[in-house]
């Protein structure tokens, strides 16, 4: 597995992006329904029939730790520890049926928590103290119950005991289990990117990258995305593995023109966050009014502005804990080290361009490339491209695949004003999958997520980057679209400029005393990476054949 690290405090510093290659999903997909037409008071698409898409409510792998078990007669219980930050740790205890632990079960009476050394699980003084942590009585008379432990550091075992009443009232049982603190989630938003320049009414595609850099368990989170105060987007309930990094596809329509900061929130995540300080990020643009036709010039054939950018980071990653446990006496009864560092390398890259007219379909040719030192990284030569029509005068082509976008829509929103739109995007996605938040399923999906869970597509052109190639002192992203006689062409040749990461937070130590000794945590970072990017903007060029 291979990781780029990001900030994760306000000491840290934060890049571009993050990655980590992963296993192929541990849960079979289920296939989306048909194509299907949707209305509705914005721009909406049919459905494409991308390959590789899957409901959100799946979980695209979950290498995280799972809870500690624990049985006695016909009563099981499930509990995991997660602390966060500020030294604060969600228990949660499950109850189940001991014959079926798949569906929770009866109801939790009581709970007790212990404080034990973590080797063999049991107090080791002979002085009888009473072992007790914390007593949780009065709960809510559920399968399930969370409640918050004060000075649990990562690392300490506690051993859970728990009275479990059957369905029928009739019987209790005690059980037993001993799990260790982990540290929480921590889901960083480490980059927001997207087109420069928006028009008013008109759909933008923003996307947003999210890791958990703890690497100890997985989330689900809601992805949002922000207009100031205003929430213009949601890819609700993501689910992000441990040590895992992807993507959230949002499609927000903004109303007034002029300048316009987005910011992307990762929320209300289950298991809370670790460290909520790096949750979001935020990209500036700038809305645009349609164009008014009479401050055109004479002959004016429209061209394709754009921006494109590209970023190749390289780095490693080492997060290094310690946990120790001595006796009353000071004797050493245990100790935990865990070093979750990882090296990798990821590469993304993107393209945004809007011309100032409707182009017709089906589209002649439609050509996309992107290349380095003389390797082609992505390309598409398609000719006779069909569109597939929505609502509101809207026609697109979509040839995305393997995480990369590649679509393109003409507007024409007002059939009145004969001055339409052309949008394209070209986007490499980061991370394992991407998720298509509610507008951008609402617009270019059309598939069975709607206003439910978010959508996700594998990021198959992602899962490698790890053993990518480096690239040369430039990258060249290039569009050619040949549409009524006209063809319009867009290159950027991107200078990759090297810049270094450094970080390193040294060996920091924090003791609490239990009733059998002590418990010591101890932790530490060392980032280093290497960010080759670089980015532009320019007009292409349009010419009649």
């Amino acid at each position: 597995m291979s990781r780029m690290a990001i900030g994760r405090s306000a000491s840290w510093v934060s890049v571009c992006g993050a990655m980590l290659a992963l296993a192929a999903c541990s849960e079979p997909p289920t296939k989306p329904a048909g194509a299907t037409m949707l209305a509705g008071g914005q721009a909406v698409l049919a459905s494409h029939g991308r390959s590789g898409r899957h409901s959100g409510h799946e979980k695209y792998a979950d290498h995280g730790h799972r809870p500690a078990w624990g049985r006695s007669g016909g009563a099981a219980i499930a509990a995991q520890a997660l602390v966060d930050r500020s030294g604060v740790a969600d228990l949660v205890v499950t109850s189940y049926a001991a014959r079926d632990t798949t569906t929770p079960a009866g109801s939790i009476v009581s709970i007790a928590v212990f404080a034990v050394p973590n080797r063999h699980g049991h107090w080791k003084g002979e002085d009888d103290r009473r072992l007790l942590f914390r007593e949780f009585l009065h709960l809510n008379g559920g399968s399930g119950d969370t409640v918050s432990l004060r000075g649990a550091l990562p690392g300490l075992a506690l051993r859970v005991v728990a009275l479990v009443r059957d369905a029928s009232g009739r019987r209790t049982d005690v059980v037993t289990t001993t799990t260790v603190v982990l540290k929480g989630p921590d889901l960083a938003v480490t980059s927001v990117s997207g087109a420069s320049v928006a028009i008013v009414g008109l759909p933008v595609l923003v996307t947003a990258v999210v890791s958990e850099l703890n690497g100890q368990v997985g989330t689900r989170a809601d992805c949002n995305l922000y207009d100031g105060s205003l929430k213009v987007d949601s890819a609700p309930g993501v689910w992000v593995d441990a040590g895992s990094t992807v993507t959230c596809a949002f499609a927000p329509t903004l109303g007034t023109p002029g300048p316009h900061t987005l910011v992307a929130r990762a929320e209300n995540e289950a298991p809370r966050d670790y460290d909520p300080s790096n949750n979001a990020d935020s990209l500036d643009l700038t809305v645009l009014a349609t164009l008014d036709l009479s401050s055109l010039p004479p002959g004016y054939l429209p061209a394709m502005v754009f921006d494109a950018r590209a970023a190749d980071v390289v780095g490693s990653y080492a997060d290094t804990t310690w946990t120790y446990d001595f006796d009353t006496g000071g004797a050493p009864l245990d100790s935990l080290y865990a070093d979750t560092s990882d090296t990798g390398r990821q590469q993304t890259s993107e393209l945004h361009g809007i011309i100032y007219a409707e182009v017709s379909f089906p589209l002649a040719r439609w050509s996309l490339g992107q290349s380095t030192a003389g390797a082609s990284l992505d390309t598409l030569d398609a000719a006779a491209v069909p569109g597939v029509a929505g609502a509101a005068g809207v026609t697109c082509a979509d040839r995305s695949s393997g995480g990369v976008l590649r679509l393109l829509c003409a507007y024409d929103p007002d059939p009145i004003f004969p001055l339409g739109h052309t949008t394209l995007d070209y986007v490499r996605f980061a991370g394992l999958v991407t998720y298509e938040s509610r507008s951008y399923e609402f617009v270019y999906g059309g598939g069975p997520c709607v206003d439910s869970a978010s959508c996700w597509d594998d990021n198959a052109a992602n899962q490698a980057t790890g053993a990518a190639a480096p690239w040369g002192s430039t990258l060249a992203i290039s569009a050619r679209v040949v549409a009524g006689g006209l063809t319009y062409r867009a290159a950027a040749t991107l200078p990759l400029q090297a810049s270094l990461v450094s970080v390193s937070q040294p060996r920091t130590c924090s003791t609490t005393t239990y009733f059998f000794g002590s418990h010591v945590f101890c932790e530490s970072l060392h980032v280093a990476q290497t960010v080759v990017s670089g980015s532009g903007r320019g007009v292409g060029t349009t010419t009649s054949p």
